[in-house]
């Protein structure tokens, strides 16, 4: 309920801050629906996707990150908890010599 609260006070600070805002919000509720996982494949999704369309480009000549760099950052960040929660898993070393044999 406070984020709502402080979604709809950043909203009546012009239009620009009511459309962040209206994004901040879907964002929001697609994570709680989605989940954390899916919404990080997703995000990873629309990062390669517009990458294509950023190759070269960057919104200022003083600012190297693209949008998509951004995207791609956000999926990182959603990441995170499942990459350092689970073990890791690696496959059991054979010999070749024993194989060869």
């Amino acid at each position: 309920m406070l984020l709502a609260v402080l979604l709809a006070a950043a909203s009546a600070r012009g239009p620009i801050a009511a459309a962040i805002g209206v994004g901040l919000a879907g964002f929001v509720a697609a994570l709680a629906v989605l989940g954390r996982e899916r919404m990080a494949m997703l995000a990873m999704i629309a990062a390669f996707a517009t990458a294509p369309m950023y190759k070269g480009l960057a919104p200022s000549e003083n600012t190297p990150v693209t949008p998509t760099d951004l995207v791609f950052g956000l999926a990182v960040v959603l990441l995170l908890p499942t990459i350092i929660g689970r073990p890791v898993r690696l496959p059991l070393a054979t010999s070749s010599a024993s194989s060869s044999s």
